[in-house]
């Protein structure tokens, strides 16, 4: 349970931070959008950090090494 909790905060964090490339956007005034755009940094680094605390060090390790050999692949079908 934990751990699908914490997989859904990853989740939450990438879409709060897509959230940061919309506010430009919307039709509010330049104050509120930089403080929403501030409030989606900070609300979705911390979904991301406490996410990474709830699924463990080795779902973490996992994920990390599934990532990263997908950013060596990708350079390497870059050259």
């Amino acid at each position: 349970m934990r751990q699908k909790i914490g997989y859904g905060l990853l989740i939450v964090s990438t879409i709060i931070w897509c959230g940061i490339f919309v506010v430009p956007f919307l039709d509010i005034d330049t104050a509120k959008s930089a403080g929403l755009a501030t409030a989606c940094f900070f609300v979705g680094e911390a979904a991301f950090y406490i996410g990474i605390l709830l699924i463990g060090k080795e779902a973490w390790l996992k994920l990390k090494h599934y990532f990263s050999t997908k950013l060596k692949q990708a350079k390497d079908d870059e050259n």
